[in-house]
């Protein structure tokens, strides 16, 4: 009879965990819903992907259009994943969307980020972050990659036009008089496409433990046509993992880098 009140008392003691952990999870899921803002974006302008490896995203993807007819972009992949890599990477799109909307250019807005975050984490938390500001009249490119895979430029045919791998350290390593904050700038001449993403996505593996990897993720973009490669991206590499749950958060931005601007950003 005592070891049947026991286990009773168990049972109860594990609901009673897991309600609470619903509830914190339940308002953790509705502040953050508050204070991180959608990206709206015409897709004819720019398609973005984010798929948590949890219930909450490490990876952060924001753009927002400057009064100059530049998109600015930030893709930023925190340590760690699930709720804690989140917390961490609230005041990222905040910061970044203040600072756009008063025209700073990224460099800028990389180093008031890692100031903020160096400050801000402890020392075994940093931030991967590739940011990237397209102008349109002068059909260039600036990017800043702070230990984020290489960004790189897609031509309508498929040829690599650029890349752009990683010059400086995370975001949240430097103290601030240590930190650079020089962009390196390319210009197209023709169309194309401009590719962002987080190392979640050429490390997401099979049931197999085969990485998806770079090299599978440049084939698959010349697979199809221009306007098809995101979408056959994403679904190729949610083909490769299968029903695993990933190990990492995935994150994919593609910046359509037409001649003229097209497209149209809802500013807040």
């Amino acid at each position: 009879m005592q070891r049947n009140s026991m286990a009773e008392e168990k049972r109860e003691d594990l609901e009673a965990d897991h309600k609470n952990t619903e509830r914190t999870l339940s308002l953790a899921r509705h502040v953050m819903g508050k204070l991180v803002r959608p990206v709206r974006v015409d897709e004819d302008l720019l398609q973005h992907w984010v798929l948590p490896s949890a219930d909450f995203s490490g990876d952060v993807v924001a753009a927002a259009m400057t009064a100059g007819n530049r998109l600015h972009v930030i893709l930023a992949d925190g340590t760690g994943h699930g709720l804690s890599a989140a917390l961490c990477m609230m005041p990222v799109s905040e910061i970044f969307y203040a600072m756009t909307e008063k025209g700073f250019p990224i460099g800028s807005i990389a180093r008031e980020l890692n100031k903020k975050m160096y400050d801000l984490l402890p020392r075994d938390r940093f931030i991967a972050a590739t940011l990237a500001s397209i102008d349109w009249p002068n059909k260039t490119i600036e990017i800043w990659n702070g230990g984020g895979p290489p960004a790189f430029f897609l031509s309508e045919s498929g040829q690599c036009l650029n890349a752009w791998k990683s010059k400086f350290l995370p975001i949240g390593v430097l103290s601030d008089k240590d930190f650079e904050e020089k962009v390196e700038v390319f210009q197209w001449n023709e169309p194309g496409q401009l590719f962002l993403h987080s190392d979640g996505l050429t490390d997401a593996r099979n049931p197999q433990d085969m990485l998806f990897g770079t090299v599978r993720m440049h084939s698959t973009l010349l697979e199809v046509g221009c306007e098809q490669r995101f979408e056959h991206l994403k679904k190729s590499v949610m083909a490769h993992a299968g029903a695993l749950v990933a190990d990492d958060d995935i994150s994919l931005v593609v910046v359509h880098c037409k001649l003229t601007l097209c497209g149209a950003m809802e500013l807040e």
